[in-house]
Protein backbone atom coordinates (compact mmCIF):
# COMPACT_ATOMS: atom_id res chain seq x y z
CA UNK A 1 0.00 0.00 0.00
CA UNK A 2 0.91 3.45 -0.79
CA UNK A 3 -0.02 7.29 0.07
CA UNK A 4 -0.86 8.48 -3.03
CA UNK A 5 -2.08 12.11 -1.84
CA UNK A 6 -2.23 14.21 0.84
CA UNK A 7 -3.99 17.60 1.99
CA UNK A 8 -3.80 20.04 4.84
CA UNK A 9 -7.03 19.93 5.94
CA UNK A 10 -6.45 21.45 9.92
CA UNK A 11 -3.21 22.68 12.25
CA UNK A 12 -1.27 19.51 12.09
CA UNK A 13 -3.71 17.19 10.25
CA UNK A 14 -3.68 15.94 6.38
CA UNK A 15 -6.01 14.04 4.62
CA UNK A 16 -4.55 11.08 3.24
CA UNK A 17 -5.47 9.07 -0.54
CA UNK A 18 -4.07 5.72 0.00
CA UNK A 19 -3.59 3.09 -3.09
CA UNK A 20 -6.32 0.53 -1.29
CA UNK A 21 -9.19 3.35 -2.31
CA UNK A 22 -9.16 4.41 1.70
CA UNK A 23 -8.74 8.25 2.74
CA UNK A 24 -7.54 8.52 5.84
CA UNK A 25 -7.03 11.70 8.92
CA UNK A 26 -3.81 11.24 10.18
CA UNK A 27 -3.64 13.67 13.18
CA UNK A 28 0.02 14.31 13.30
CA UNK A 29 -0.63 16.45 17.01
CA UNK A 30 -1.52 13.40 18.49
CA UNK A 31 1.61 11.20 16.80
CA UNK A 32 3.92 13.61 17.93
CA UNK A 33 2.72 13.96 21.24
CA UNK A 34 3.38 10.45 21.79
CA UNK A 35 6.66 10.63 20.11
CA UNK A 36 10.03 12.63 19.67
CA UNK A 37 13.31 12.70 18.45
CA UNK A 38 15.41 15.07 16.38
CA UNK A 39 13.94 14.19 13.14
CA UNK A 40 10.04 15.03 14.94
CA UNK A 41 10.67 18.05 16.87
CA UNK A 42 11.35 20.48 13.61
CA UNK A 43 7.34 18.79 13.19
CA UNK A 44 6.11 20.36 15.95
CA UNK A 45 6.27 24.07 13.62
CA UNK A 46 3.55 24.24 12.01
CA UNK A 47 4.91 26.22 9.05
CA UNK A 48 7.41 23.24 8.74
CA UNK A 49 4.63 20.69 9.02
CA UNK A 50 3.61 22.29 5.79
CA UNK A 51 6.08 21.30 3.83
CA UNK A 52 4.73 17.72 3.79
CA UNK A 53 4.89 15.70 0.64
CA UNK A 54 4.44 12.12 -0.66
CA UNK A 55 7.68 10.33 -1.66
CA UNK A 56 7.61 6.30 -2.90
CA UNK A 57 4.10 6.16 -1.30
CA UNK A 58 5.45 7.87 2.12
CA UNK A 59 4.79 10.64 4.02
CA UNK A 60 7.89 12.81 3.76
CA UNK A 61 9.22 15.89 5.45
CA UNK A 62 12.64 18.04 3.78
CA UNK A 63 14.61 16.93 7.35
CA UNK A 64 14.64 13.79 5.97
CA UNK A 65 11.27 12.15 8.17
CA UNK A 66 9.74 9.41 6.48
CA UNK A 67 6.13 8.09 8.01
CA UNK A 68 5.40 4.06 6.23
CA UNK A 69 1.88 4.60 4.33
CA UNK A 70 1.08 1.25 6.29
CA UNK A 71 1.94 3.70 9.63
CA UNK A 72 0.04 6.23 8.79
CA UNK A 73 -3.18 4.10 7.63
CA UNK A 74 -2.83 2.26 11.12
CA UNK A 75 -3.25 5.72 13.03
CA UNK A 76 -5.60 7.36 10.68
CA UNK A 77 -8.98 8.32 12.70
CA UNK A 78 -11.26 7.51 9.88
CA UNK A 79 -11.01 5.97 6.78
CA UNK A 80 -13.66 5.65 3.79
CA UNK A 81 -13.54 3.78 0.86
CA UNK A 82 -13.98 6.58 -1.36
CA UNK A 83 -15.23 4.34 -4.50
CA UNK A 84 -19.13 3.63 -3.76
CA UNK A 85 -18.94 0.27 -6.33
CA UNK A 86 -15.57 -0.92 -4.37
CA UNK A 87 -17.73 -0.03 -1.54
CA UNK A 88 -20.33 -2.69 -2.18
CA UNK A 89 -18.54 -4.95 -3.50
CA UNK A 90 -16.79 -5.44 -0.29
CA UNK A 91 -19.53 -5.58 1.65
CA UNK A 92 -19.66 -9.39 1.11
CA UNK A 93 -23.16 -9.21 -0.24
CA UNK A 94 -22.51 -9.72 -4.03
CA UNK A 95 -26.28 -9.87 -4.93
CA UNK A 96 -27.47 -6.78 -2.46
CA UNK A 97 -23.61 -5.25 -4.22
CA UNK A 98 -24.74 -5.79 -7.91
CA UNK A 99 -28.80 -4.26 -7.35
CA UNK A 100 -27.16 -1.22 -5.74
CA UNK A 101 -24.97 -0.39 -8.36
CA UNK A 102 -27.62 -0.66 -10.92
CA UNK A 103 -29.68 1.29 -8.98
CA UNK A 104 -27.05 3.80 -9.07
CA UNK A 105 -26.20 3.61 -12.30
CA UNK A 106 -29.28 4.44 -13.57
CA UNK A 107 -29.44 7.33 -11.18
CA UNK A 108 -32.53 6.18 -9.31
CA UNK A 109 -32.63 5.58 -4.81
CA UNK A 110 -34.05 2.30 -4.61
CA UNK A 111 -32.45 0.60 -2.19
CA UNK A 112 -32.58 -3.44 -1.64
Amino acid sequence: MKALSARLVGEFKLEIDFSDHTQGLFDAASYLSSHSGPLLDKLRDASYFSRYFIDAGALCWPNGLEISPAKVHELAVWRTNKDPFLALIGSGNRRNSTDQIMSMTRGDDRSP
